[in-house]
């Protein structure tokens, strides 16, 4: 995961600093994407959002596992929400 911020030119990858730029959309709304933004590579592509559309997409991703979770026996959250606390103190304390 990297934060692309034109103002700071620190991406090393000359395609990330284009595509805030104006070449590429946002995958979550579909408008053009500004700076900052956020990025994360997957497997064959690059997922690039605004900041405010990252909080959206992780939201409707939490709500798709709650709803796996009601709907099966899977238990995800359970195992992973003390690791989640913890880290967000560790980075709080930074």
């Amino acid at each position: 995961m990297s934060v692309i911020d034109v103002s700071r030119h620190d991406p090393p990858i000359d395609f990330l600093l284009d595509a805030v730029r104006g070449e590429q959309d946002c995958f979550y709304c579909g408008e053009a994407l500004t700076s900052p933004a956020i990025h994360w590579m997957g497997t064959g592509f690059n997922l690039i959002v605004h900041p405010g559309c990252c909080v959206e997409l992780v939201i409707r991703l939490l709500r798709d596992v709650y709803q796996i979770e009601n709907e099966s026996r899977i238990k995800v959250t359970a195992r992973t929400l003390p690791e989640l606390r913890r880290r967000l103190m560790a980075e709080e304390a930074r």
